[in-house]
């Protein structure tokens, strides 16, 4: 028969995928099976809301599921069952494909074999399992993180913020001042647009940017983000005091945010004009349209993006 082996290994891991490969070939030999095709997913994660949409890649993955679909292998041997499958909705989409291209499927260990009856409701029952154990983990997290944001604790594990230093608590020495003046500019009449060519003229760079570019929203989530004037918050509500030093005053952050979610800031919906939102002004400003004004034309008037008309 001829037989897939799969693996699937943490990053840096890629002896761990080696050795398991190897071994699933001992085994595929052990059970008389021919080994045509070797395929790894190193580092990728296997969980996805919806099997039949397009997730993060897994080019191991998606040849072995292109192999069945082609009849061009007899069996699918994987190293463990969840390195393979890990939703309930995935197996249930993985069995009619198999059964459709009459491959099987199978684990090293030979608790999960599809091509039986008995296999397909031990698959059901461990992978039921495993899921119900993956959203007390996930419920657990939350909570967790609910705690560490009512007793001012930063989280950490992620990119530094813009304005701190690697801790996430000690104010970066360029940065802080940067969020600081950026408050200012909203309250003296001053454009996002503005503190983002600032920014980027003092090279400085978002951290969390693959590109390393500011744009206006990056600027406005940084400056509407309670977290600079040193509350905690939880999903969107402010739970309480931050333990990290603030970049600026309470009282000047709501006052910034009161500027920056004024509905009226927003263009108007349904204006329609040749290259709104698209053309850019010598200024750097995106060029949008309102509606006309006793002062404008019947076809409406154009202006800068964050610029009085």
């Amino acid at each position: 028969m001829r037989s897939t082996p799969g693996s699937k290994g943490k990053l840096g891991d890629a002896h761990g995928v080696a050795n398991q490969l190897a071994d699933l070939e001992k085994r595929a030999q052990a059970r008389g099976w021919t080994v045509t095709h070797r395929l790894s997913d190193n580092d990728i994660g296997v969980t996805r809301k919806d099997p039949a949409a397009a997730g993060r890649y897994r080019p191991g993955y998606e040849e072995a599921l292109r192999l069945v679909d082609a009849h061009a292998v007899d069996v699918v041997l994987s190293w463990k069952w969840d390195r393979f499958i890990r939703e309930p909705l995935d197996l249930e989409y993985l069995i009619p494909r198999f059964d459709k291209a009459g491959v099987r499927f199978a684990e090293a260990d030979g608790i999960i074999d599809l091509g039986t009856e008995s296999g397909r409701l031990a698959a059901r029952i461990l992978v039921a399992v495993a899921k119900a154990e993956q959203e007390r983990k996930s419920e657990r997290q939350k909570l967790a993180n609910e705690a560490a944001a009512v007793g001012g604790k930063r989280r950490l594990g992620t990119p530094r913020p813009f304005g701190y230093g690697e801790d996430h608590v000690t104010v970066h020495p360029e940065e802080g001042p940067a969020v600081d003046d950026a408050c200012k500019a909203p309250l003296g009449g001053g454009t996002l647009s503005g503190v983002m060519r600032e920014w980027t003229a003092a090279g400085l760079r978002p951290p969390q940017s693959a590109t390393g570019r500011w744009t206006r929203q990056s600027i406005r989530t940084i400056l509407l983000n309670p977290r600079i004037a040193g509350l905690s918050a939880y999903r969107g509500d402010i739970v309480g005091k931050g333990d990290w030093q603030p970049l600026v005053a309470e009282e000047t952050w709501r006052a910034v945010r009161g500027i920056l979610e004024d509905p009226a800031r927003k263009p108007p919906r349904g204006v329609r004009t040749l290259l709104g939102g698209l053309a850019r002004c010598s200024c750097g400003n995106v060029v949008w349209a309102c509606p006309a004004t006793p002062a404008a034309t019947s076809t409406g008037a154009s202006r800068r993006s964050g610029m009085p008309a």
